[in-house]
Parts: structure tokens; sequence; C-alpha cells
């Protein structure tokens, strides 16, 4: 009797395993993901679930291009991971791993397919289909009490209000790299006040899209160096850590250039609005 049992247990077609979280995409509107294996089939599957659901699929590979409110928010996109491996004869199984903003996986479920004598392909075709059949039952909706919070870092926040700040650009001997600037061309938008501080320039938020900049938040500081308008500057990320980079000031413009062009805020361009 145990060894029927056992060669039973062998040649059941299809193992499973899920988490019951899944109302928590409820708090997302849009999908990012990957796969390990080029697949049209399965991203395919893929795109088409999520769609269905009435959520949105996103660039995975270029944030600069996200929705603006998933750059200012990105607690509302979810990253779906597509993970699908081989077995023994043909046998394929695919993995779905859901994660939120925080890492942290609100959804995971797996299928196995061991159609012996098929093709290893079609098996992934099965185990897919049977993974994202998961969803069919699903009702989402948009929640934002189920939308997670991202615990950004402090950074220094100096008292500024721009009409101020503009009566002291007036009335004083400024330097060049001073002046109520805007971001120019790019996704995210910033109005900061560079203004001298001891030894340094500091670039002070007046108005953001992104809901982590208040105000008199420092984006970056900028020192001189031995090349006329040349500065070396430590820049703060849409997420608020920072980088070390220059910047170059010709005129009215200021360049800052980063190598991660997947970042929000790379190749930041400001243009000086005033003084003229």
């Amino acid at each position: 009797m145990m060894k029927k049992l056992i060669l039973l247990l062998m040649f059941i077609p299809l193992v499973s395993f899920g988490q019951s979280n899944m109302s928590l995409l409820s708090g997302t509107k849009y999908v990012v993901y990957k796969t390990n294996i080029d697949e049209g089939f399965v991203d395919g599957l893929l795109v088409s679930t999520v769609e269905k659901l009435g959520l949105k699929v996103i660039d995975y590979n270029n944030r600069n291009n996200w929705p603006t409110e998933a750059i200012s928010n990105p607690c509302l996109v979810s990253e779906w991971v597509v993970f699908i491996e081989g077995g023994f004869s043909q046998n394929a199984k695919t993995e779905l791993t859901i994660k939120n903003c925080l890492n942290k996986i609100i959804y995971q479920v797996q299928k196995k397919a061991a159609g012996y004598g098929a093709r290893f392909s079609k098996n992934v075709r099965t185990s897919s289909t049977r993974v994202f059949g998961e969803f069919e039952d699903f009702k989402y909706f948009y929640n934002e009490k189920l939308t997670p919070f991202i615990d950004y870092p402090e950074v220094e926040n100096i008292s500024i209000e721009e009409n101020s700040f503009k009566d002291y650009l007036e009335n004083n001997l400024i330097n060049t790299i001073e002046g109520v600037f805007k971001t120019y061309k790019a996704k995210t938008s910033y109005k900061l006040g560079i203004v001298k501080n001891g030894d340094t320039f500091k670039a002070l938020i007046l108005e953001s899209e992104l809901k982590q900049w208040k105000r008199g938040d420092v984006k970056a500081i900028f020192e001189s160096t031995a090349v006329d308008g040349v500065y070396s500057v430590q820049y703060f990320l849409s997420d608020k850590t920072s980088i070390e980079t220059f910047a170059n000031v010709e005129g009215g413009l200021i360049t800052i250039e980063f190598d991660d062009v997947n970042e929000v805020d790379a190749n930041i361009r400001l243009l000086r609005l005033f003084p003229k």
C-alpha cells in the first residue's frame, strides 16, 4: 500500500503553495516585472492578467518614464518576479513573487506542471497559466489605506520664503550660482533656491512634486573647485540618499550628471529663473 501511495504522489501533475494576502495589491496602482527566462507567452500572460485586474504595467528599467504619481510615491508600484525552472523529465515550475516598495512579499504562488512526454515549453505554459489563474476571482480596487509608507531619511532643513529670498538676491552682491532655479526638461519638477551658506552653496527646496520633499529641505550642497564654473556636489536623490558628483555652471544653467540613467534625478539641469 505504501509503495502505491509513493508512486501515485510521483505522478501528481500539480503542486502549489501561496500566501493569502493578495488583497494588499489594492494598495498599488502600477506593476513592474521581470522574468528569469525569455518566454513571450509568460510575458504576455502576466501583462494581460495585470491589465484585467485594472492595474497598469510600467517599464522596470526606465523609471524616468513612470507616471508622475508613481515617481512621487513609489509605494503605488508593486514588483512582480517570475522564476521558471525545469525538473525531472521536462517538468516545469513557475513561481510568482510580488513585493511592495518596502521589499516585502505581499503574495507568492508556485505551480508545477509534470506532463510526462510533453516538451518543457509546453509545461512552462501550463504551470504559468495555473499561476496566473489564481487571480481570476480577485476583485481589485484601489484602497489608499493599504498603500505602505516609506520612512525616508531626514535631511537638513533651512527656513526659506521665496519672496524674502528674492529680496536678498536683489539687494546683495551674490555669486553666479545663487538664485532661484527650476529643473529643466526633467520628469520630476523641483524649484530651488541656491544660497551661500558658509563656504558652500546650498540648494533649498521651494517647490517639489515629490511628497517626501518639504520647503527648506537641502537638495544639494555645492562646493567650489579650482576650476572656474565646476563645483563638487553632494546631491540628494529622490529617496533622500546622497551621492557625490560634479556640476558645471554656465550662465544661468547648472548641469549635474549621474552615471545611473535610471535614477529619477538623472542628468539634472537647473535653469535660473531669478535674478535675470
